[in-house]
């Protein structure tokens, strides 16, 4: 082969390649084009946010109160001995009563040292130790809170700490307020959309805030035995269960 075909066949070589790789990208676009990029979301659609409320009331079912024996004595054991004997004669009269062992329970217990001194450190009486046990228990029969109090304190509590009042199964009374919650937030939707020539369109979001009541309390002082005797009058009244919801509207 002559020099000059020998520098036409080299020179060609490069010419082939750099076609060669034009062609391979060429089909590479032409794959990924194929493909396509998902389509980018509408940041212009419109919308409407609207915080809707929602109420529903309940009269309570059950009553919780709390009762409980405080005993003092000169030494830490005595103190604690003798409330718990009359602690278990609280106890009794509670389940004579016809509160449920479930519905019992402890709510607190101390047990600490009671003394009182002057300017000058002296001692104003003597040391006591003091033992201090309250019990919660659940009323599920409402006409007869005031006789299961009298029981309790008959029975040697003198300590009656209060009343609540509250719901067994709250749950159907929030769905309802979360219900009334969003009725509610529609129609401020549909109202401000109407005042703005516009249409509602779909929910795109819901956020929620269901609020449970704290029970009704009725404060109670500490009593002595020699009220036992007298009645205990009650009144449940009622109880508001509440639900708050902020819901995002299309526009259209």
């Amino acid at each position: 082969m002559s020099n000059m075909n020998r520098w036409l066949a080299l020179g060609l070589i490069p010419i082939i390649v750099l076609a060669g790789l034009v062609g391979w990208v060429g089909r590479g676009a032409a794959s990924a084009s194929s493909v396509g990029a998902p389509p980018s979301p509408n940041t212009s659609q419109r919308t409407v946010t609207v915080t809707g409320n929602g109420k529903v009331t309940a009269q309570p079912d059950i009553a919780i109160i709390q009762v409980g024996v405080e005993t003092r004595a000169e030494s830490a054991g005595a103190a604690a001995q003798d409330n718990t004997q009359l602690m278990a004669k609280v106890l009794t009269a509670l389940k004579d009563a016809g509160i449920a062992e479930k519905d019992i329970q402890t709510a607190n217990y101390n047990l600490y040292i009671d003394q009182q001194r002057g300017p000058n450190g002296e001692l104003l009486k003597p040391v006591q130790y003091v033992a201090s046990n309250t019990v919660r228990a659940t009323v599920r029969d409402l006409d007869k809170v005031g006789a299961v109090l009298d029981a309790a304190v008959t029975a040697g509590a003198n300590q009656v700490q209060g009343i609540s009042f509250g719901v067994a199964d709250m749950s159907k009374l929030q769905i309802q307020a979360e219900a009334n919650a969003l009725d509610d937030a529609r129609a401020r939707a549909q109202a401000l959309a109407g005042r703005a020539g516009l249409q509602l369109g779909d929910v795109l979001s819901i956020s929620e805030n269901i609020s449970s009541p704290l029970p009704a309390a009725l404060g109670m002082r500490a009593l002595d035995v020699a009220s036992a005797a007298q009645p205990v009058p009650v009144q449940p009244g009622e109880l508001e269960f509440s639900a708050q919801v902020q819901v995002v509207y299309a526009i259209r």
